[in-house]
């Protein structure tokens, strides 16, 4: 999977989103079980191979089919996680 050209904008940006992320995502791990809106994540890293767990907010739901939304799209590292162990690799639309 190859990634697009990023530019120097778009990568403080996303070290931004990331220190702020360091914080929020514990809070938000363990919100996931009383708010109805967020849910746990759980991967296996694909470097790694440690279990990762992040917290997302749910999308619209499809019967019994949750869509799950990736801010970062495939920049993501879950998304690379699920890529990487998947044998259908998410979609970037």
């Amino acid at each position: 999977m190859r990634c697009s050209a990023v530019t120097s904008r778009e990568r403080t940006k996303r070290r931004i989103a990331k220190v702020y992320w360091r914080f929020a995502n514990p809070l938000a791990r363990s919100a996931a079980g009383f708010a109805p809106c967020w849910v746990v994540l759980e991967t296996k890293g694909h470097r790694s191979g440690k279990r990762r767990q992040v917290p997302l907010a749910r999308g619209p739901m499809n019967g019994s089919t949750a869509w799950l939304i990736s801010i970062h799209g495939l920049h993501s590292a879950y998304a690379r996680n699920i890529a990487a162990d998947s044998p259908c690799p998410p979609q970037d639309s």
